[in-house]
């Protein structure tokens, strides 16, 4: 199976199977990486809403990316 099909059965989940593939793939990538997970973790804790990004800009750039 490549790539394409896997995206492909990830589209045809319901919702809350997706959401728990998301997780299941975040994981793996903080237990692979972990400056990633670093990063991750220090804009999870960022306190200054100066920093933050809106819902609509997140899914703009999540629609470019894929």
């Amino acid at each position: 199976m490549d790539l394409s099909e896997i995206k492909k059965e990830i589209e045809a989940l319901d919702v809350p199977s997706q959401r728990e593939m998301i997780g299941f793939l975040l994981s793996l990538q903080m237990r692979r990486d972990p400056e990633w997970r670093a990063e991750l973790t220090r804009r999870l804790a960022d306190r200054d809403p100066e920093n933050w990004i809106t819902l609509d800009d997140a899914e703009e750039r999540l629609s470019r990316v894929g």
